[in-house]
């Protein structure tokens, strides 16, 4: 499987030698000080979630700022040829981690739901959600684009011709090393079935982020208009924040 992140290990049929690959940009991409600290962002916002409250806005904002960087280098390294399948999978399994794991774009996962019910909607809907919405809506996208393309000759597969120049390792990796492989309670090839699961998968999510940032895109038009008709009527005191209910008892 893989020596994660600096070289991608597998084993030829018994008998032979083990093989080593390694690709150039692991340190820049997800070496050791960028996966610590997002796995440190990880258990801060899960800590947050479950027990500081008062945290949760700076621990979203914190996983925010991380999986933008991640979606920079994916799409800026992909378009420049600078980027590897091996890498666009580890970068794409740590976007995921983020948005699976510990993101929460309407604070659901949080524990405000739990002290407050319905009402703790109040917390949510700012620029902090908006921000979450539309970066987690490039992730899926991208992780379409991946999952469809980039797996099957995109981007540059370790071992073969195309891995030259900047893309150089030293000693050269194996042309066996250019099967990817990922893990899915197993060892199986990125580009055989588990790649339809990922599809599906992104799709939906592409689906979901998208119909949720043009709901929360005519919510937020409705409360500048709601800002303007106060202002025209002189009515300051006033506010322009828009109430939202539920409809769910606090057991729902």
């Amino acid at each position: 499987m893989s020596s994660f992140p600096n070289s991608y290990t597998g084993l030829l049929p018994r008998d032979s030698h083990q093989l080593q690959c390694q690709t150039a940009r692991a340190p820049d991409y997800y070496g050791l000080g960028v996966r610590l600290g997002i796995y440190f962002a990880w258990l801060q916002a899960y800590l947050a979630n479950n027990m500081i409250p008062s945290e949760i806005a700076s621990a979203a904002d914190t996983n925010t700022i991380f999986l933008l960087a991640l979606l920079v280098a994916m799409i800026r390294c992909s378009s420049i040829k600078m980027l590897e399948q091996i890498d666009g999978l580890i970068l794409m399994h740590l976007s995921g981690g983020t948005i699976f794991g510990i993101f929460s774009i309407w604070g659901y996962r949080t524990r405000r739901y739990v002290d407050d019910g319905p009402k703790a909607i109040r917390f949510f809907g700012g620029f902090g959600t908006h921000s979450r919405l539309i970066v987690s809506l490039a992730v899926s996208i991208f992780g379409l684009w991946y999952w469809l393309y980039a797996v099957t000759g995109s981007l540059v597969a370790m071992g073969s011709p195309e891995e030259a120049n900047d893309l150089a390792v030293d000693p050269p990796n194996s042309p066996d090393c250019e099967t990817l492989y990922t893990f899915m309670f197993a060892k199986v090839r990125a580009d055989g079935g588990i790649r339809i699961y990922y599809i599906f998968v992104c799709i939906c999510c592409t689906i979901y982020f998208g119909i949720m940032l043009l709901m929360s895109s005519i919510a937020g038009w409705a409360r500048v208009r709601k800002i303007v008709n106060l202002g025209m009527q002189k009515r300051w005191a006033d506010t322009s924040k828009l109430r939202f209910a539920t409809g769910f008892t606090y057991r729902e």
